[in-house]
């Protein structure tokens, strides 16, 4: 990369884009500031990246570009926890975006009853950001979701579950579920939006399973619900090796070398 290079990351445009024209007039100026400094960085900028489609809109064609993630994100290893003794499955994520309600909402109504027609004593835990807000949009089924909103500590909702889902098509963020989830030695079922980034090893060692159809997925959710034992194997797996498969200096490499060609 040569030096003097401007690269700049957007992300999240939408969800902190203010109307013109509320209510109150201070949000409305801010609005208007916020969007005039956006154009200067953008158009002043070597490089835009983004990671999500949605987040492109308004800026410049000649230097914007859309990535998949390149690299995991790597959370730090948790301490290993039991596994609870209960038919679990946990989803912790952002809900203030458009696309990832309609990606839950469409497990819930689509995915979700074939497990639950297999396993009638499943529970699906939601928590994350927005979700307080955003729940009443998505005609939550009256059994076998529990919802626990945004929470301080993440740690808490994992303990709970005995599997995790990345039930996301579209959006941002996929990975950084996976890594999450894996790094409390959960194993994770996920469509292949969620593997972008992803080491091998992840998806070898059966932590990770990737596929391509909704009865794929319930599928899988329901052999791991229903079979304890492999749940505990890929659950020590996790915790034995966790750091070989998530090491420290891939992220950076990764993202360096992507940087690199996209300026280059």
């Amino acid at each position: 990369m040569r030096a003097g290079r401007i690269i700049v990351e957007f992300d999240n445009r939408p969800s902190t884009r203010i109307k013109l024209g509320t209510p109150n007039a201070m949000k409305s100026l801010k609005a208007r500031f916020a969007r005039h400094f956006e154009r200067n960085i953008a158009e002043n900028a070597d490089v835009n990246l983004v990671f999500a489609d949605v987040d492109a809109k308004g800026l410049p064609l000649h230097n914007t570009h859309s990535v998949q993630n390149v690299a995991y994100c790597r959370p730090e290893p948790q301490k290993a926890v039991p596994l609870p003794n209960t038919h679990t499955i946990g989803f912790v994520d952002t809900y203030h975006h458009s696309f990832n309600l309609m990606d839950l909402k469409r497990f819930l109504h689509t995915v979700f009853p074939i497990i639950k027609k297999k396993v009638p004593d499943v529970c699906l835990i939601l928590a994350g950001k927005g979700l307080d807000e955003t729940q009443a949009q998505l005609g939550l089924p009256r059994r076998g979701v529990e919802v626990i909103g945004e929470v301080d500590d993440v740690s808490a909702v994992y303990e709970q579950a005995q599997i995790v889902v990345c039930p996301m098509l579209s959006g941002e963020g996929g990975n950084v579920n996976v890594s999450e989830a894996i790094c409390h030695h959960r194993p994770v079922v996920s469509y292949s939006y969620g593997v972008p980034g992803q080491p091998e090893d992840v998806v070898m060692s059966g932590l990770l399973t990737v596929v391509d159809n909704d009865q794929a997925f319930a599928s899988r959710c329901v052999e791991l619900l229903e079979n304890p034992d492999l749940v505990q194997k890929l659950h020590s797996l996790a915790v034995d090796y966790v750091e070989l498969i998530y090491p420290r200096s891939y992220l950076k490499e990764s993202l360096a070398k992507y940087v690199n060609g996209e300026v280059d």
